[in-house]
């Protein structure tokens, strides 16, 4: 059975009278996206897509609508309070433990020498987790983030104009140690639901960073080392996320992976991360990577052009990852 699974950052998709960022969305704007990110649903055709900057779940459902891809799909969208950006979750399949996650797990609380704790305790954007029913009767733990930006956190102060270069740089030192604090957090939550079963993962995220950056790999977890025992090992990768990025890179030499361009830095912020349940080379798995695409063409490098991206289009590129599971009772 083939499965294809996306991540879709949808930037700021929301419903007609909707004051965000301190503007009213107008409705022939939210008909303009709605069509575009109906367009995208439809060319991609997943089964399972985590999205980011949602705000509210009828817009979402909307769009799905619009794509005419889905048929009474399963749709879910962090529920909480305010004008927060949330992620969301569209399936096929039947959706069930549904939860929003937005405060630290208890054990997860950066602490420094001396027992001091760090301040901040919850997600910069609420975490949506779900268990998702595949045929075959396999259940997959789903877990759709959005970390903190690279963006400056000044804390109250105007984000436009910084006071000064120290300001800046003080902003962007804040806004990594949120982001790294967000990322161990995330860790935790998905040590618990993987350590010791064959239950599988997929993590669905725009994670604010690069693949080999320091906060990705406190998500996925770190390689045991060539030396170690086989039991330790095996310990290990029970506990490890997986990058079907670099699934696919060692299938292919071929690599155009950027997400998002800012000041003409191409960048990859958009991931998809598995168990090792769906990795090939587990001999226990139940499914492998077939293939990787990355829908970026709309995104342009500003600094070569005076063209923009339309402003009901998304900045983000959008990752699609086709899996192929085992049918029942294949080796």
């Amino acid at each position: 059975m083939k499965l294809k699974i996306a991540n879709f950052n949808v930037c700021n998709l929301a419903l007609p009278g909707k004051k965000i960022y301190g503007r009213i969305v107008e409705e022939n704007l939210f008909n303009k996206k709605k069509e575009w990110i109906g367009e995208r649903l439809a060319l991609m055709n997943a089964d399972i897509i985590g999205f980011q900057e949602v705000f509210d779940r009828d817009a979402l459902v909307q769009t799905a609508v619009q794509s005419g891809a889905y048929n009474n799909p399963n749709i879910a969208v962090c529920e909480v309070g305010g004008t927060v950006p949330l992620t969301g979750l569209l399936s096929r399949f039947p959706m069930s433990d549904v939860r929003t996650i937005t405060a630290f797990p208890e054990k997860a609380v950066l602490t420094f020498p001396r027992g001091k704790e760090f301040p901040i305790r919850h997600f910069h954007h609420p975490v949506l987790r779900a268990t998702v029913s595949l045929p075959a009767g396999i259940d997959v733990t789903v877990i759709v983030v959005h970390l903190k930006s690279k963006r400056p956190y000044f804390d109250g102060m105007n984000t436009a104009s910084p006071a000064s270069e120290r300001d800046y740089a003080n902003g962007k030192a804040r806004a990594l140690v949120i982001r790294a604090a967000e990322s161990f957090a995330l860790r935790s939550l998905v040590i618990d639901e993987i350590e010791g079963n064959s239950k599988p993962l997929m993590l669905f995220g725009d994670l604010n960073d690069f693949r080999d950056s320091v906060t990705t790999g406190i998500i996925t977890g770190d390689s045991p080392m060539e030396k170690f025992a086989p039991e330790v090992k095996k310990a290990s990768w029970d506990q490890l996320l997986y990058s079907t990025y670099d699934i696919q890179l060692r299938r292919s030499n071929h690599d155009v992976y950027y997400t998002h361009i800012y000041n003409g830095s191409y960048e990859t912020l958009d991931h998809i991360l598995v168990s090792q349940e769906f990795v090939h080379s587990n001999p226990a798995h139940i499914g492998r990577v077939e293939y990787m695409r990355i829908f970026n063409d709309h995104i342009l490098d500003r600094t070569l052009t005076n063209e923009d991206i339309p402003e009901w289009q998304s900045d983000h590129g959008q990752v699609l990852v086709s899996l192929i599971l085992k049918d029942p009772g294949q080796k």
